[in-house]
């Protein structure tokens, strides 16, 4: 059963899978890491040793920063990185719309996978509601003042 993951081959973090040891050893291609602490499941640990102000990328990409030197091994959470984000207070993500097959005896929508985004963001408080209180597609229809 595999222990930890690196999902992409740039990351220089990997992720628990289920709670691990200090000094368990893994390896992820060409890079062997042993852990210098236990690591809750579903949390990051370094591939490598991750200077102060270095991004932290997983899933190919860069998630944030390091606020201080992570040895690798280490657990990489909170406590040692920062998002990039700043004081951004909305973040919008826009992927392309999905084609939603049509239900039996009904019609094709389209939904917008922004608009999906945007109404739950609103529904969980994570971006500011615009001047209309209600989004409506598809049918459902979305108030961001609950």
């Amino acid at each position: 059963m595999q222990k930890a993951v690196r999902i992409h081959p740039k990351d220089n973090v990997a992720v628990a899978l289920m709670p691990l040891k200090k000094d368990e050893t893994f390896t992820f291609g060409d890079t062997t890491v042993t852990l210098k602490e236990d690591i809750e499941q579903g949390h990051k640990f370094s591939l490598c040793d991750i200077p102060a102000n270095t991004n932290i990328i997983k899933y190919g990409t860069v998630i944030g920063h390091t606020v201080k030197d992570v040895a690798e091994g280490m657990h990489v959470h909170v406590e040692n990185i920062k998002t990039n984000l700043g004081d951004l207070l909305e973040y919008t993500y826009e992927p392309e719309s999905l084609e939603q097959p049509a239900p039996e005896g009904g019609h094709s929508t389209a939904l917008s996978a922004k608009t999906a985004m945007s109404a739950s963001a609103m529904r969980s408080g994570l971006s500011r509601p615009s001047a209309a209180s209600t989004a409506s597609f598809s049918g459902l229809s979305v108030n961001p003042s609950r």
